[in-house]
């Protein structure tokens, strides 16, 4: 991964495609309310600020993953192994598996509109 300390960028070497600050946010934005759809329902406050910090792992993670695999660092190895350690285990705090949405079925639905008053 190359720095371009002059603009602050960072180039990728998997395509050196140029990912700015505001990139990577909006990539931790979008990986936590995909983790928080996954919750369904009514997350708390502690599985949101969970679900923020393994966003922000993830995409440190995935901007690593080019260096890694081509690369031969030790210390990057170390490196993404304890990120990817701490990763999987808020993820198992959080629960991997989807949580379908409680919703009404379509007799309830009819029913409700049925006696609801009519304007």
């Amino acid at each position: 991964m190359k720095h371009d300390t002059s603009s602050r960028r960072i180039v990728e070497r998997e395509n050196n495609q140029v990912i700015d600050p505001k990139e990577r946010i909006r990539r931790v934005a979008r990986t936590r309310n995909a983790i928080l759809r996954d919750l369904g329902g009514n997350p708390s406050r502690a599985e949101r600020m969970l679900a923020g910090y393994a966003s922000a792992l993830w995409v440190w993670l995935e901007s690593r993953m080019p260096e890694f695999v081509l690369g031969n660092s030790r210390d990057l190895a170390r490196e993404v192994c304890q990120v990817g350690g701490t990763l999987r285990n808020v993820l198992t705090t959080l629960g991997t598996k989807r949580v379908p949405k409680d919703v009404m079925t379509l007799e309830a639905y009819l029913k409700e509109k049925s006696h609801a008053p009519q304007d």
